[in-house]
């Protein structure tokens, strides 16, 4: 058996989702899971690189190293690390290490990892180690302190409720590409809010594993966001190798998106190595991109055209404040018209058997939480239901998302 840790992001929901529905062609098994913990026994071992580096939830992945069913003291820990260092990495004059801890308070991974340098230098191993703010170091001080290199390890601990497992992380997220795809995008608007692209990620992933679960085709699939924005979900799409089509009815935002679009193909973030999906590359379609209200898109791209929708639409206007319940209702039954019209719509232009992963509003006003319910009507336009609904809200903020994952009968 192989088994591994994954640490997740922090929107619990989506994030696991995302990670079941990539590791699902695996035959994985569940060990263990907690709000950014996943534990994961496969019969074969996987492509985790592949699987980080299309991911946009997961943080950081251990394999599984050992194990203990019964509670376990630092001096037992200290031991076993110790160990694992002088069969491991004894060749080297000097490394470098750290220790993140998972599980209930009580536990300090700095004094796990002071006594360990302890025990280093009596055995006449030279170190020196690295201390998270907390109890577990960030996957940005795992990759520029050296804990990936040949002369590093970042040993992790996690408490389940069997007991602890302890793996070396081979693998983090690549924070620097993430902050690059976010910040230095040409084509940027603030004002109207932007889905952040680790969540358009997610949201893409989602949509393709499920398509591609139901689906038997060789042929590389076309992603469609018809409130493209300023073209998040279609660059996350196009890096992960899919064919994009996207529509908005703002010109800025079109604009926006092709700016975006060409910004991605021409630099090195085009396609996400190695891949993890296997379809054949986007490259030989052109990225389509036209001006049009969602409710309207049939004209330009006919009949069961995509293959999957993934979308955040229009959420109505930006609040800094509790509107008044009159406001509040009104903006909710516009947009309630507008969603009914685009789920018709978008049943037109969607494969049979295609796939909608679709983000409504879900405002926390008021001291309650308030939904319009569309995806919860989705059966009366066509579509049926493949996974629950999931949640993604930022802290404080008045409006989060109800993301459904729906597929057309």
């Amino acid at each position: 058996m192989h088994t591994y840790i994954f640490q997740t992001g922090r929107s619990t929901e989506l994030c696991q989702l995302e990670l079941d529905l990539l590791l699902f062609q695996y035959k994985p098994i569940l060990v263990f899971r907690n709000e950014e913990i996943s534990v994961v026994e496969f019969n074969e071992s996987i492509p985790l690189e592949a699987i980080i580096g299309a991911s946009g939830s997961v943080i950081k992945v251990a394999p599984v190293v050992g194990y203990s069913r019964d509670d376990v003291d630092y001096e037992y820990i200290v031991g076993v690390f110790s160990k694992y260092v002088e069969e491991q990495l004894s060749e080297h004059k000097k490394i470098t290490f750290g220790v993140s801890y998972y599980g209930k308070t009580g536990f300090s991974a700095s004094e796990v990892t002071k006594a360990l340098k302890v025990r280093l230098s009596e055995m006449g191993q030279s170190s020196q180690f690295v201390l998270g703010s907390g109890n577990d170091l960030s996957s940005v001080q795992v990759a520029k302190e050296g804990l990936l290199g040949a002369r590093g390890v970042e040993f992790v601990i996690v408490q389940t409720d069997r007991g602890f497992v302890w793996g070396r992380t081979s693998g983090v997220q690549d924070f620097e590409r993430w902050s690059e795809i976010d910040y230095g995008r040409p084509g940027r608007d603030l004002k109207s809010g932007m889905l952040p692209p680790k969540v358009a990620r997610m949201m893409v992933n989602i949509g393709l594993c499920e398509y591609l679960r139901s689906i038997d085709s060789a042929s590389t699939p076309i992603v469609y966001d018809p409130f493209c924005g300023s073209g998040t979900v279609l660059t996350e799409a196009m890096q992960l190798g899919c064919a994009i089509v996207g529509s908005d009815n703002s010109l800025k935002a079109v604009e926006d998106t092709k700016r975006n679009i060409e910004w991605v193909k021409s630099g090195s973030r085009t396609i996400v190595e190695p891949r993890y999906y296997q379809f054949p590359l986007y490259e030989s379609v052109e990225p389509k991109v036209f001006l049009s209200e969602s409710v309207h898109v049939f004209k330009e791209l006919g009949e069961e055209s995509v293959d999957v929708i993934v979308s955040e639409p229009y959420m109505g206007p930006t609040f800094t404040e509790d509107p008044t319940p009159g406001k509040q209702e009104r903006i909710m039954k516009g947009l309630e018209k507008l969603y009914i019209g685009s789920f018709k719509e978008f049943a037109r232009v969607l494969k049979k058997g295609g796939i909608l992963v679709f983000a409504e509003p879900e405002y926390h006003m008021r001291g309650k939480v308030s939904k319009i319910g569309i995806i919860d009507k989705a059966t009366q336009f066509g579509y049926t239901p493949t996974n629950v609904f999931v949640s993604y809200r930022r802290e404080q903020a008045f409006v989060g998302r109800r993301i459904a994952v729906l597929k057309k009968n």
